[in-house]
């Protein structure tokens, strides 16, 4: 019997484990001087707009990463960074545009690929109540502390067409998907150049071909996140993380429920129970490539497993691997003269 709490990794996620553990080590030892400089071992947590990917319910990880944007006009340097009780002013708005490129399986479980891409209006606002995280998405913040936030999440993921997808072949495609939701964000570390968070999401799902709304469940999304700034190099910001998903069974239903009309001999009737989805490890990696930090470009890789799925058994479940890929680039054209003052370890 499945247990839930216990990730069933395969060899490439259990080697993203101990890269993961590596990195935190490398990360505390290699900051030492602002750890020192601090006076303390748990610091100021980092705002919401310092943390990492959050997943959606499909394998994907759609949103483009927002840059990590630094003091206007200086390098970052590990000697420049500072105390973890120095001031920064950031502008209040920043605008821009980008694209991406994603490409990754169609759904979850399914064995075929496909490339994607997206334009991306950068925007990035500093307020109080409302902030842009590094993804790019708009977050409501209800309660910030250095242990934890309590925020309001989105995510989303492209829709599927069945007909280019041959385990679907003749039945319906799979549309446009969104998720809205409460998130709390526990900070383990928070510091200048390390950061490490658990986030524990709870979000509504629903789909939508652009004429109506349908509601597609919930899912539960909890996943520890590792950010290191100027790991390679002094421009740079290196994230790597481990979670899973869980699924109501309307959300499992949309993806591996085969109806009686559909089936065929290749593909028998199914239907989906409640449960665990699929665990994954990622990793993806942002630079700035101008020194007055208006280009940047970043590229990363999540790899999914979906063998202890509740669903294993669907004929829609042609792979217990998923792999995406994306890649991207963000040009930042306005920058705001109204200033946010913030402690330099909330400047992301």
């Amino acid at each position: 019997m499945l247990n839930p709490l216990r990730l069933q990794l395969d060899w490439s996620s259990r080697r993203a484990i101990l890269i993961f553990v590596i990195c935190l080590i490398s990360g505390l030892i290699g900051a030492p001087s602002t750890f020192a400089q601090s006076g303390q071992t748990k610091l100021a947590a980092p705002s919401a707009d310092s943390t990492a990917l959050t997943d959606s319910a499909a394998p994907t990880k759609s949103a483009a990463l927002a840059p990590t944007t630094q003091k206007e006009l200086k390098p970052l340097t590990r000697q420049n960074l500072g105390s973890a009780d120095s001031e920064i002013t950031l502008p209040k708005w920043e605008f821009g545009f980008g694209a991406a490129a994603f490409y990754l399986n169609d759904y979850p479980g399914s064995d075929q690929q496909h490339l994607r891409w997206l334009p991306l209006p950068f925007v990035v606002y500093r307020g109080d109540f409302i902030r842009t995280d590094p993804q790019g998405k708009f977050r409501g913040m209800f309660f910030n502390s250095t242990e934890i936030d309590i925020d309001a999440s989105i995510d989303g993921s492209f829709p599927v067409d069945s007909s280019k997808n041959t385990a679907r072949a003749g039945m319906h495609p799979l549309d446009w998907m969104g998720e809205i939701g409460p998130r709390a964000l526990v900070h383990i570390i928070g510091h200048q150049i390390v950061n490490l968070d658990l986030s524990l999401p709870v979000r509504w799902v629903f789909s939508t071909d652009g004429t109506r709304i349908d509601d597609r469940g919930f899912d539960f999304n909890p996943e520890l996140k590792f950010h290191h700034r100027a790991m390679f190099d002094p421009n740079g910001a290196f994230n790597l993380f481990i979670g899973a998903a869980w699924g109501t069974r309307e959300l499992n239903r949309y993806f591996y429920d085969v109806q009686p009309a559909f089936a065929t001999t290749d593909r028998p009737a199914y239907s989906s129970a409640p449960g665990f989805m699929y665990d994954y490890v990622g990793l993806y990696y942002m630079h700035t490539a101008s020194s007055n930090n208006r280009l940047h470009y970043f590229g990363g890789v999540i790899k999914y497993y979906l063998g202890d799925s509740s669903n294993r058994a669907s004929p829609l479940m042609k792979a217990i691997e998923n792999e995406s890929y994306y890649a991207g680039v963000i040009l930042n054209l306005y920058r705001s003269e109204a200033r946010e003052s913030r402690r330099a370890i909330f400047q992301h």
